[in-house]
């Protein structure tokens, strides 16, 4: 046996040192934190909640990585996407406010690194949601608001209001929660469900309780 054999393609013919067939091709692994093939403890997080991911590739000119999330979208230099290429040395922060609940794949999107052993899990656990949806057109008449008064004004635009009588733009509205500036437009606009950690998040910048935001609601 010959443990320095290598063959480093493919059955394809394509170079892929860990598709190789040598010994020491069928003996390369890549990881991610030292673990592979899926066996790292999976990362947990919340719907809604802001996470941030650091990525830091190390190794020889054969660690060229394509970070990959299935299921939700990362914020990387006020883009969304959900592929981050990192090279040797190099260190990447990318920011997720996850969406989708469920357990999905984080691996290397080359395809001998994932075969490799590149491949991990996290989990985006389901949070209780408040709906902030407009007042349906059909229901803005004169009546309603006679008969209910306030109750007309939903949250996301009671949200909108207090944020502008604060003179706080939109934008640093969204870093005093600490949420992405995309979200916090979508709320303002009435097209988010949003989780309740968040909206403590968005009183808290507003510098009122919860009752108080939800008064006349």
């Amino acid at each position: 046996m010959n443990r320095q054999e290598s063959i480093p393609l493919g059955q394809d013919g394509i170079l892929a040192p860990s598709l190789g067939r040598g010994f020491a091709d069928t003996n390369l692994r890549y990881t991610i934190n030292g673990y592979m093939f899926g066996n790292m403890p999976i990362m947990t997080m919340k719907k809604g909640q802001r996470v941030r991911w650091y990525r830091l590739a190390l190794g020889d000119s054969n660690n060229f990585h394509t970070p990959h999330w299935h299921g939700n979208v990362v914020d990387f230099h006020g883009r969304h996407t959900d592929v981050v290429a990192v090279s040797p040395a190099q260190m990447e922060t990318v920011d997720m406010i996850p969406d989708n609940p469920g357990i999905w794949l984080f691996h290397c999107h080359v395809s001998d690194h994932m075969a490799g052993g590149m491949v991990a899990r996290y989990q985006v656990l389901p949070w209780p949601t408040v709906v902030c949806r407009p007042t349906p057109r059909s229901a803005e008449t004169p009546n309603m608001q006679s008969r209910y008064g306030r109750s007309s004004n939903p949250v996301w635009q009671i949200l909108r209001e207090r944020r502008r009588k604060l003179g706080v733009s939109q934008e640093a509205f969204a870093d005093l929660c600490e949420l992405d500036r995309t979200y916090v437009g979508g709320i303002e606009r009435g097209e988010r469900n949003v989780a309740l950690v968040n909206i403590e998040k968005l009183a808290r910048a507003l510098k009122i309780s919860l009752s108080e935001l939800f008064r006349g609601v």
